[in-house]
């Protein structure tokens, strides 16, 4: 019985992941060190997909391992082959949730690959700048993203049959 109870209480984690869920952090993208300044950049959802992005940038003072507020950081997304249609965001504190990082969000209508940069400018400092490039995978079909919202009837149909059976 205690098992039956042990897998039917598992079963929501499996069948809803939390991975679906748009936050700050996701995977490191980038992390470079210029001089005493650590940055780090980070993109969500994984894998990265066209449709709303997030991405966010943890700056860091080496000497002392703390949070740099005092940053601006913009970022500046576009496809590989055409930077002449660049999106602009700036990075700040009040999009993200956790408050080490500055988020800036983006809703990307390409897939395929991307050049992402960062600029990261402190006062009396010389700009710094961080660069990569990520595949974007086309965006999931509209059935695959909210299946869990027409299947979770089900599963409270099947807890209690197997209630009942039991």
């Amino acid at each position: 019985m205690r098992t039956w109870l042990a897998v039917i209480g598992t079963l929501p984690s499996i069948l809803f992941p939390a991975a679906a869920a748009y936050g700050d952090g996701g995977t490191v993208r980038a992390s470079e060190t210029h001089g005493a300044t650590q940055i780090t950049v980070f993109t969500s959802p994984t894998p990265l997909r066209a449709g709303p992005i997030d991405v966010s940038v943890l700056i860091q003072d080496l000497p002392s391992g703390t949070t740099a507020t005092d940053a601006e950081i913009e970022v500046i997304v576009h496809p590989t082959d055409a930077p002449g249609r660049a999106l602009r965001r700036m990075a700040t504190a009040d999009r993200a949730v956790n408050k080490l990082l500055r988020a800036a969000e983006f809703d990307l209508v390409e897939s395929g690959p991307t050049q992402f940069e960062i600029i990261v400018r402190r006062s009396q400092r010389a700009d710094l700048r961080v660069r990569f490039e990520a595949d974007v995978t086309p965006p999931l079909p509209r059935w695959a993203q909210y299946w869990p919202w027409f299947t979770w009837p089900l599963v409270v149909a099947a807890i209690f049959i197997l209630r009942r059976r039991l």
